[in-house]
């Protein structure tokens, strides 16, 4: 019973020196295995600070860009404002262009208006001078032909005088034979009578030169104004009185004319 005992024992004492060895080498693996996993723990560590400190520098590129971003994004703004801002500017330009066309053209088309209506205007001066011109012949030839008519007047005037003075002495002479008892012939009576004939027809000459000497408005005072507008003469008295009046129409035709139209009419 000890011998089978005492071999139990060793066999027991191998088992548990076996075990023990293979505990240990379990032991050794599994720190060989814990060490690798350290490592691989560190190596991981190591790769998620890398990978962290990564993460933060593409999380501040990233920051940065955002911020590039935001502020392209407001210099975008600006610049969309800007833009639109001119455009207006070019709006208003163009409509203010458009409208400096347009009044420019205006101007245009009134110059040629007016450079019509001057035209049209010197036409008419030049049509005024050329009348003005011939109511100044006119004029002139009136106012010979009013001295001439003032001289047949004067004359006409004292040949009536002569006859006048020569039928009174007739009438005397006549007279004075019938009072002597003197027979008058036939003949004297027949001269007498062509005197007064002769007479009269002076005396109707004279009024008719009358009628060209004189005023036709009051018959008394000689034609001293033209009228060049209508060639119509008056005196100064009458032509004052209308003008002072503002009567400025010809009282012999009606035609209107102006203080400027008046002329002086010279006898001498």
């Amino acid at each position: 019973k000890e011998g089978g005992l005492g071999g139990s024992g060793d066999n027991g004492a191998g088992a548990a020196a076996e075990a023990s060895k293979s505990m240990s080498t379990a032991l050794a693996n599994m720190s060989g295995q814990v060490d690798a996993l350290i490592e691989e723990v560190d190596v991981i560590s190591q790769s998620f600070e890398e990978t962290q400190q990564t993460n933060a520098k593409l999380l501040e590129q990233l920051t940065e860009q955002s911020n590039c971003q935001v502020k392209l994004r407001v210099q975008l703004l600006k610049q969309e404002k800007d833009l639109a801002s001119m455009k207006g500017e070019m709006v208003r330009h163009e409509d203010s262009f458009v409208e400096e066309k347009r009044l420019h053209k205006k101007k245009e088309h009134e110059l040629r208006e007016t450079e019509k209506k001057y035209n049209k205007m010197e036409l008419q001066w030049r049509r005024c001078m050329e009348n003005l011109q011939e109511k100044e012949t006119t004029c002139r030839g009136l106012e010979e032909g009013r001295a001439d008519l003032q001289q047949k007047v004067a004359s006409l005037q004292k040949e009536l005088e002569i006859q006048k003075a020569a039928a009174s002495a007739s009438a005397s002479e006549k007279k004075r034979k019938l009072e002597g008892g003197t027979s008058v012939h036939g003949g004297s009576d027949q001269q007498a009578k062509e005197d007064s004939r002769k007479i009269l027809i002076l005396q109707s000459q004279v009024d008719e030169y009358k009628k060209y000497v004189l005023c036709p408005i009051c018959n008394d005072r000689h034609k001293a104004m033209i009228i060049t507008r209508c060639l119509h003469m008056f005196c100064d008295h009458c032509i004052n009185t209308m003008v002072a009046s503002r009567s400025r129409k010809c009282p012999a035709c009606g035609e209107k004319f102006s203080q400027s139209e008046l002329r002086q009419l010279y006898w001498t």
